[in-house]
């Protein structure tokens, strides 16, 4: 947009007095080639920004992968930044390029200024480390995220026990045993929370399942591992059993009524 309020017509291109657009109510006719609706509402620079925000309050409405309030926030941080350095800044880092590696004697090379350059690099850098923090927050590159719930994973399946006395009543782990591998996948239609009871009583925070959501990860045998609602409220115990001769491991089919 021009600092006389004017975008390009859609139809010849051409700086045109901008007043909305046809379909909300504008009146303006392009004086360059008579267009009588010379901009569109996808034309306008803020619609991609538009687009942006009424795509993110959606997802995060529905949250169809279930992430916390620590990795949704991530999430829409590297989203804004991102965005916005590529829609402001790229296009003028890309022609600073452009003018830069031009033969022509007759353009003259565009130089960003200090300001614009400090704030375009700092924004992409914080936008890539917001990234780089919700990659590792919701795990979403490992394996084992995404292999629990498959359909015929080599598994057998632990018996819960379920938590009738407070976790007073929870055997602890021993201290050590061999290593094996356990995984969880929630077939109930709330979200639980897993975590493991070591030697000392101490309970360490493993994950946070949605509804059909699974987690593998590394255990060892006769670890105990409790399953809790979002209240905290202990529900089913399980102990890591060793895997089978055949490679199977243990896994958890959490169901609750």
């Amino acid at each position: 947009m021009s600092p006389f309020g004017e975008l390009p017509c859609r139809k010849c291109g051409k700086l045109t007095r901008y007043d909305g657009v046809g379909i909300l109510g504008a009146t303006t006719v392009c004086k360059h080639c008579g267009c009588k609706k010379p901009h569109t509402l996808r034309a306008n620079p803020l619609f991609p920004y538009f687009l942006l925000f009424v795509g993110l309050l959606v997802f995060f409405l529905i949250n169809p992968f279930d992430w916390d309030d620590d990795t949704s926030t991530f999430f829409l941080i590297a989203s804004v930044f991102l965005f916005v350095w590529y829609k402001l800044f790229w296009p003028i880092h890309l022609f600073a390029w452009k003018s830069k590696r031009s033969k022509s004697k007759d353009e003259e090379e565009i130089k960003i200024p200090r300001g614009w350059g400090c704030l375009s690099y700092g924004l992409l850098f914080f936008g890539l480390l917001s990234l780089l923090i919700f990659c590792s927050e919701s795990e979403i590159f490992s394996p084992d995220k995404w292999s629990s719930s498959q359909v015929g994973d080599y598994v057998f399946y632990l018996s819960g026990h379920e938590v009738t006395d407070g976790i007073d009543s929870v055997p602890l782990s021993p201290v050590d045993g061999n290593a094996t591998k356990i995984g969880f996948v929630n077939r109930a239609e709330f979200p639980i929370h897993v975590r493991w009871l070591d030697h000392n009583g101490t309970l360490h925070y493993f994950t946070r399942l949605g509804q059909d959501h699974g987690a593998n990860t590394e255990a060892f045998v006769g670890q105990t591992w409790l399953v809790s609602d979002d209240n905290g409220t202990p529900l089913l115990y399980y102990i890591a059993e060793e895997e089978t001769p055949d490679g199977a491991r243990g896994s958890v089919n959490f169901t609750w009524d």
